[in-house]
């Protein structure tokens, strides 16, 4: 399984790059729009019915019956509202494009649900080798479509087609695996209840409300800027809000697969807990700051180097985005350590402040300065909830996260006020560009670690093997 979720995001990172050099920022702004209404009319996300079905006992007839009928039924009841939703989008000025995208993205989820108990099944049996490896090769084989369009000069259906071509071709192989290996799942008589429904719906909408919130907070700044500023800025805007993301996507690979079944294994333990936590904020620290700089430094350069000349616009928002981004991984401990401390509620209520804070002041951001008004607003967000973060540490565990952060803050400070003067002391433009590139990440992440070595050495040292064990156990945990 970890093999599969690195080889994604090493094949995606280099698809992605490929095809941003071939498309135009229009076209990305499109379709990160078109997710957003997609995600809204999505029902199957609203009940989720894998966590029902995960932690109700039996995996008889009767709950794989049920399960497939409520999961078709929602897929099918969101696609109705997709088809009803072109109509009113057209109406509200939004091009003929979009409506078609949501549709068809709509369309990809309800045709998952007619072999989504496959995987389920698999999953609740923790058997996660098929589906890691359906992944492992439907993901690379979905860009062959995706790269035709592109080169063919046909943007416009390359991203949607690489969604596709993906759903179709892990339907084909979960419905080739289930007919030679899970001859005992088609040979049960399925049957729908409509007690166990009613159990399934109440218990997965309360989880697919926190999700739901979840989705908003991530996908409603794309609302904002290509609604109010336009599709070409919010293309340009999509590009660095996902070049952000990659630092924080390898730290999560690193802990998020480690914390929660740390936490729940501490149980009542107060004091290893609080251990715990204080040393997997260190380590976002030891590892996300550093990465983090790395990109904000070289930042223009990146962009050119990696997407091309025309992309440069991203720059200003990748600069904010990837200071918010690294934050991310700290959002999801504190998630885990909700859940495994038996509260989740404090996870949805965290994410609901956030969402708010970003739309009331989004809006006026937007309107008063397009989408770097909305950056502003996601940055706005990010303090908000980091705020509420360390309250809610405090109230339920008696630490402080600034404690742990304070000083990694100011060397990212620092290194950055030394950057500007680097810059302006050397002639670095002179320099080949993949070489400048280079320089300026290694340099200003060599500096973070090198202050952390000299104002705090002994701890940072054990934190830097506490890190190695975690990317050991991660590792293991990962391996099917």
């Amino acid at each position: 399984m970890m093999t599969s979720s690195y080889w994604q995001i090493a094949f995606g990172f280099t698809a992605n790059v490929f095809l941003t050099r071939l498309l135009d920022p229009i076209h990305y702004g499109e379709y990160a729009l078109a997710l957003f209404f997609a995600s809204l009319l999505q029902l199957r996300t609203k009940i989720s019915l894998s966590h029902a079905f995960g932690q109700h006992a039996k995996s008889d007839g009767v709950a794989i019956g049920t399960y497939w009928g409520l999961d078709v039924g929602l897929g099918l009841g969101g696609l109705l509202l997709a088809l009803i939703a072109t109509g009113i989008l057209s109406l509200l000025g939004y091009s003929q494009q979009i409506g078609i995208l949501v549709v068809l993205l709509v369309g990809i989820e309800s045709l998952s649900s007619l072999t989504g108990i496959v995987g389920t099944y698999l999953e609740k049996s923790l058997n996660f080798k098929p589906g890691s490896v359906i992944q492992l090769f439907a993901f690379p084989l979905s860009y062959i479509p995706a790269f035709w369009f592109a080169t063919h000069g046909l943007g416009q259906w390359s991203l949607i087609s690489q969604a596709i071509t993906g759903t179709l071709i892990a339907q084909i192989a979960g419905v080739t695996y289930c007919l030679i290996w899970l001859r005992p799942l088609l040979q049960m008589r399925w049957k729908f209840d409509w007690i166990l429904a009613r159990k399934f719906i109440r218990f997965g909408a309360t989880i697919g409300m926190t999700q739901l919130l979840a989705d908003l907070l991530t996908r409603f700044d794309d609302f904002l800027i290509g609604s109010i500023a336009g599709t070409a800025s919010l293309g340009f805007y999509d590009r660095a809000y996902r070049t952000a993301q990659w630092p924080a996507t390898l730290i999560s690979g690193i802990t998020a697969r480690t914390a929660f079944y740390t936490y729940v294994q501490l149980g009542a333990d107060r004091v290893r807990m609080q251990k715990t936590v204080r040393l997997l904020v260190w380590s976002v620290g030891l590892i996300g700051f550093p990465l983090a700089l790395a990109v904000f430094t070289s930042a223009p350069d990146l962009i050119r180097l990696l997407y091309g000349e025309r992309w440069l616009p991203s720059t200003i928002f990748l600069r904010f985005l990837i200071l918010y981004a690294i934050a991310r991984p700290i959002w999801e401990m504190a998630g885990s350590l909700f859940v495994a401390i038996g509260k989740p509620y404090l996870n949805t209520a965290l994410v609901a402040v956030q969402l708010a804070t970003l739309v009331i002041t989004g809006i006026p951001l937007t309107l008063l300065s397009g989408a770097q008004g909305t950056t502003v607003a996601v940055g706005l967000a990010f303090v908000v909830g980091f705020l509420l973060i360390e309250k809610m540490a405090r109230q339920e565990l008696g630490i402080t996260l600034f404690q742990e952060l304070w000083l990694p803050g100011v060397g990212v400070v620092a290194v950055i006020l030394a950057h500007v003067g680097l810059v302006r002391l050397l002639p670095l433009e002179d320099i080949q560009l993949w070489i400048r590139v280079i320089i300026k990440m290694f340099y200003s992440a060599s500096l973070f670690l090198g202050l952390m070595l000299l104002f705090r050495p002994s701890v940072t040292i054990s934190r830097l093997r506490y890190v190695v064990e975690l990317i050991r156990q991660s590792t293991i945990r990962g391996m099917p």
